[in-house]
């Protein structure tokens, strides 16, 4: 008996691993990823180290002013509505701007007469 007549899923995974380990040495859209120390991160082991050793202890002492800033008000959420509210509004005042400038006539101005020198 064959590994693939016994074990058929077992002999597909196993064919299949060149095929899940080919960027195990050179991962996709690594190429500008750094590690805090500058050094490139671009392997699985590499990208492994750079979130176990970098970002994760960093977020767990960063983890109180997330908390504050989660909890304190207003909420983080308000700001987006309240950006899009204030981007509307000056829109339609420079809408208003513009439509008032297109339809006002400008001013004539009046020259002074100059006296002649006798």
């Amino acid at each position: 008996a064959t590994l693939n007549e016994e074990f058929p899923r077992l002999a597909q995974s196993i064919a299949a691993l060149p095929t899940v380990t080919a960027g195990w040495n050179s991962v996709a859209g690594t190429e500008n990823l750094t590690r805090f120390d500058g050094s490139p991160a671009r392997s699985v082991p590499a990208v492994r180290d750079y979130f176990a050793d970098d970002v994760i202890p960093v977020l767990e002492q960063e983890q109180d002013n997330f908390r504050r800033l989660d909890t304190t008000p207003p909420p983080v959420d308000v700001f987006a509505p309240l950006l899009v509210l204030v981007g509307v509004l000056v829109i339609a005042y420079g809408a208003a701007m513009i439509a008032i400038a297109r339809y006002r006539q400008p001013a004539v101005a009046v020259r002074p007469a100059v006296a002649a020198a006798v």
